[in-house]
């Protein structure tokens, strides 16, 4: 089982790269200031937590040059977002060789329905994977692990002999130990210490280090 945003594709850099580009697009900013539109972008959506109406509604109230344009960006993040998400590198390729081992392959994402199927779209993951689980379509949330469980009773395989590969250590890796997965790889993108990754984790910061893991899993 996987986790989406941050594990199986970049997007801590396609953010800043994205919002960047629709503000010289939409409210033609010069690229300093788009730059700091989207950094402020950044650090008001909370790594995907805050949903964007309410981004795109304080930044309208902030730069002049958003003002009564937060419906429209809004719309055009929903529309264009998932087009510029992209693979992390290796990321294909590791889905590709455990699918050809006939390993049964999952996403759990937190988010909305229609943003987190359009980026699975986008990624071309629906044909790499068995299922796709999303926080918004069965209404609950990682670290909740009733979530895990729904995961893999649709792919229908048991917690024990299961792991689990996510970027965040409370949500991911916590929250698929407690579902009783046998083991959980921690990707690390935000520099947590090394003290907080629990017992039965492995650190990793690539997908050509995870694949060395999980093909011999």
């Amino acid at each position: 089982m996987f986790d989406l945003d941050d594990t199986l594709h970049d997007r801590a850099a396609a953010i800043p790269t994205f919002v960047t580009s629709q503000a010289c697009r939409l409210l033609e900013m010069q690229v300093p200031d788009a730059m700091r539109f989207a950094q402020r972008f950044v650090e008001l959506e909370e790594r995907g937590r805050v949903w964007k109406d309410r981004v795109y509604g304080e930044l309208s109230r902030e730069f002049p040059q958003a003002r009564h344009a937060d419906e429209r960006l809004l719309n055009d993040y929903l529309r264009s977002f998932p087009k510029s998400c992209r693979l992390r590198q290796g990321a294909e390729e590791l889905l590709r060789q455990l699918r050809g081992k006939a390993v049964r392959l999952g996403i759990i994402t937190n988010g909305r329905s229609d943003m987190q199927l359009a980026v699975v779209s986008a990624l071309g993951l629906g044909d790499l994977v068995d299922s796709v689980v999303i926080s918004e379509r069965v209404g609950l949330r990682k670290p909740d692990p009733r979530i895990f469980h729904h995961a893999l009773a649709e792919v229908g395989a048991e917690a024990r002999s299961s792991v689990f590969v996510g970027d965040d250590v409370r949500s991911d890796v916590e929250g698929a130990l407690s579902a009783g997965f046998r083991h959980a790889y921690w990707f690390d993108t935000a520099a947590v210490a090394e003290s907080a990754v629990p017992s039965r984790t492995s650190r990793v910061t690539s997908f050509a280090e995870l694949t060395e893991k999980l093909v011999s899993f």
